[in-house]
């Protein structure tokens, strides 16, 4: 029960802060839906560690959108850098991701792999 305790410390606070830089610089290149997945993300960060875990699964069912949109959002926020992921296990299985939520500086206006440009992730730039 130590995953359930650590989200609801996370979300105790009612509110979480975001940089202007995420809407100047950056939520245009990742585009709305990584940018939706990002701030939901965000929102389960824990004050003192950085960290924050929602399955996929439940980001999808909260956001109103597809497991497959928020897997490819995931690979979007990974390849600029706004997060670090690892996978936890629990009973043998991967029951959900560890995200560490990077500071502003390591943000990437461009990818950091050309695998995330040849995915099929829909980039602003791939939509002109």
């Amino acid at each position: 029960m130590r995953i359930n305790e650590e989200k609801l410390k996370a979300r105790e606070r009612n509110w979480f802060r975001v940089g202007y830089k995420f809407f100047d610089s950056h939520a245009k290149n990742i585009g709305p839906k990584a940018a939706l997945t990002y701030l939901f993300i965000k929102s389960y960060e824990h004050k003192n560690t950085r960290y924050a875990w929602p399955s996929e699964k439940f980001i999808a069912e909260k956001l109103g959108i597809h497991p497959r949109t928020v897997s490819r959002a995931v690979k979007i926020l990974k390849a600029h850098d706004f997060v670090r992921i690892s996978q936890e296990t629990y009973g043998g299985h991967w029951p959900y991701n560890k995200y560490l939520i990077t500071d502003s500086k390591y943000w990437l206006v461009e990818p950091k792999s050309e695998e995330a440009r040849m995915t099929n992730i829909s980039l602003p730039e791939d939509k002109k």
